[in-house]
């Protein structure tokens, strides 16, 4: 039999086996994780930076903390002149209606052409259309309405009809049309001016010769 070792030797090696094994425990124990990063799972956040993008591509207003939209202005810009244009003909296509209601007893006549030659059978056809297009572009109408003014209408008269009521802004096609006539054919209309002047007199002005 072997030697027997005291007790109190034997129990105190076995507090210190125990003090060892929990000093070793201590030591070798793998430290602790950190504990889990708070907020939204890596998946949730790239879904919500693709979202930002695409919102902040097409100029949609988010909470997103992103960069000034890239399109925004032009786009906008865009839709502006669309707007702008879009108005501007709605416009020209109401007045072009109302001026042709306005001029629809002139408009409703047969062509005037014969009625001119008659008159003034010494000059040719393209003096005429020259003079009635020079009538016509000054009073802002169509160049195809030209045949339907006669030489004994009162240039009064049209304006009138243009403007029925008095005292209204106009285009100033009076006196567009006396420059236009004076500059095309350097003859004084505002002295031979009259109120009953008619579209006869002013191409009787026009033919005479230039001094």
């Amino acid at each position: 039999m072997g030697r027997r070792q005291p007790c109190g030797k034997t129990h105190a090696r076995g507090e210190g086996e125990t003090g060892d094994a929990e000093h070793a425990g201590e030591i070798t124990a793998p430290p602790l994780l950190a504990p889990p990063r708070q907020g939204m799972p890596f998946q949730k956040r790239a879904g919500q930076k693709l979202k930002c993008e695409i919102s902040s591509t097409i100029g949609k207003r988010t909470g997103c903390k992103t960069s000034r939209p890239l399109l925004v202005r032009p786009l906008r810009a865009m839709l502006q002149i669309i707007a702008i244009a879009f108005f501007a003909a709605v416009i020209f296509a109401l007045s072009s209606i109302q001026t042709r209601q306005l001029m629809r007893r002139f408009l409703e006549r047969a062509c005037t052409g014969k009625k001119w030659r008659q008159r003034f059978p010494d000059a040719s056809n393209s003096e005429i259309r020259e003079f009635l297009d020079i009538f016509v572009d000054a009073f802002g109408f169509k160049q195809s309405w030209r045949l339907q003014f006669t030489p004994e209408d009162r240039v009064l008269d049209v304006y009138r009809a243009l403007y029925p009521v008095r005292n209204t802004a106009d285009g100033m096609e009076m006196e567009s049309l006396v420059i236009d006539l004076q500059k095309r054919y350097h003859v004084d209309i505002v002295s031979s001016w009259r109120e009953d002047i008619t579209l006869a007199d002013l191409f009787t002005q026009t033919r005479r010769p230039v001094a």
